[in-house]
């Protein structure tokens, strides 16, 4: 774990002594790094720091954005759970008892002699860092439980999640035979555990905001319902109105539920980012599965009208950002063209210049 920071940052004096902690008490499990940015400027550029402090996870190469609580229970629980093995073994009694701990958990169910399988799912179970757990077995009781095929020693290994502890009903499966005779895709895998890693309807907050709204994977809600909505990539999330209402009202309009004693409800785009508050009659969308689901078949129709979560300067300078980013990308992963190009501007610029000068001169002899 790394922890880039500045030393002027209040915030980051107050986090000193407890990432000294941190690092104590992962010491031999974790190492536990700092960075100064006033010292390493190029360094936090390149990595690209906005803020301080930031933390940084880096496990086998992959790079997370640590965005829970600076507090030291908080991170030694992130990084423990980071660092767990790959998926735990069990059988049917067991499985059923830790059913209830987690609101979302992953079943990899098989025949035993699908090691390949097993290293797969081992491997593939990074990119989760912990958050929700994945149990394999064996057990003829568990294929039953959740209306799987009855397996056999050639049984095609499966994956299930399963949410909101249901005992018979999974939400999403995968079947795992291209892993099994090596064809497979270790990606594929890892998008489909990021699919399915939130619950049905997650609690966003400062914890989860970032995962929830930069999520690139996720397709969640009424399965009958988005089975109509073929493109959907979406989630339900619910927030504190009493703790966010101050936020929620200047971001989507969404007055203060502690004091107007009402429920708001609006489609969120985080990615350009804009909102939806409204149905096809312009009446605010409510808790109302019909009247969701219909604003939602309207929008992925074109048919909505999206408001924006910016103001016009806000969205200027959001863009002007995103092309100033893209040009420093493109200058990086391809120097030489850069340059050619550069010399090239002034060459052509030089000449440009010479002809107006001789031209000026032709003028002044007539």
């Amino acid at each position: 774990m790394l922890k880039f920071f500045a030393p002027w940052c209040g915030h980051c004096q107050k986090l000193a002594l407890i990432w000294t902690e941190l690092a104590h008490e992962l010491k031999g499990m974790v190492n536990v790094a700092e960075v100064n940015c006033d010292v390493h400027e190029n360094l936090c550029r390149n990595v690209g720091i906005e803020g301080y402090p930031t933390g940084i996870f880096y496990l086998n190469g992959r790079k997370v954005d640590y965005a829970g609580r600076k507090a030291l229970d908080a991170m030694s629980t992130f990084a423990r759970k980071a660092f767990a093995p790959g998926f735990t073994k069990v059988d049917a009694e067991t499985f059923n008892k830790k059913l209830n701990l987690d609101e979302v958990v992953f079943l990899l169910l098989h025949t035993g002699s699908d090691q390949r399988v097993l290293d797969s799912v081992s491997a593939a179970s990074q990119v989760l860092l912990g958050e929700s757990p994945i149990y394999a077995s064996t057990s003829r009781a568990l294929y039953s439980q959740y209306g799987l095929p009855s397996p056999s020693t050639s049984a095609v290994p499966v994956l299930i999640a399963i949410k909101s502890h249901a005992s018979k009903n999974h939400a999403a499966k995968l079947e795992l035979d291209g892993l099994a005779t090596g064809h497979g895709s270790g990606e594929e895998l890892e998008k489909w555990l990021l699919r399915n890693r939130f619950p049905v309807v997650s609690k966003l907050g400062m914890n989860s905001f970032y995962n929830v709204m930069k999520s690139r994977f996720r397709r969640l809600g009424h399965e009958e319902e988005s089975q109509r909505i073929r493109s959907a990539r979406l989630c339900f999330v619910w927030m504190d109105g009493r703790k966010w209402g101050k936020w929620l009202k200047n971001m989507y309009g969404i007055e203060d539920v502690s004091k107007f004693k009402m429920d708001g409800v609006v489609v969120v785009d985080h990615q350009s980012p804009s909102y939806y508050d409204t149905d096809l009659n312009g009446r605010p969308l409510t808790l109302d599965k019909d009247n969701i689901f219909y604003a939602l078949r309207a929008i992925y129709a074109g048919r909505g009208t999206p408001k924006h979560s910016e103001n016009l300067l806000e969205r200027i300078a959001r863009i002007m950002n995103k092309k100033e980013l893209a040009i420093e990308e493109y200058v990086k992963t391809h120097i030489k063209t850069t340059i050619f190009g550069v010399i090239m501007f002034f060459v052509l610029t030089f000449y440009a210049l010479k002809y107006v000068v001789n031209e000026d001169r032709s003028m002044d002899l007539f």
